[in-house]
């Protein structure tokens, strides 16, 4: 989450559910898109954000 003290904020959003990971065709990779990946499946997993709806279903 951290890198030398600097809060990604991207990385941020994504893990409280408040954004998603999303890439289109033709489109490079972002830089960090691994860990904003992983920040995704957190989220998901606990059911952060836009992700609570998909749990209490």
């Amino acid at each position: 989450m951290k890198t030398k003290n600097k809060i990604l904020i991207n990385e941020k959003m994504v893990e409280e559910g408040y954004a998603k990971v999303e890439t289109f065709e033709k489109m490079r990779k972002p830089m960090l898109f691994e860990q904003l990946l992983q920040a995704e499946t957190w989220a998901k997993d606990h059911h952060n954000g836009m992700w609570l709806d998909e749990w209490m279903r």
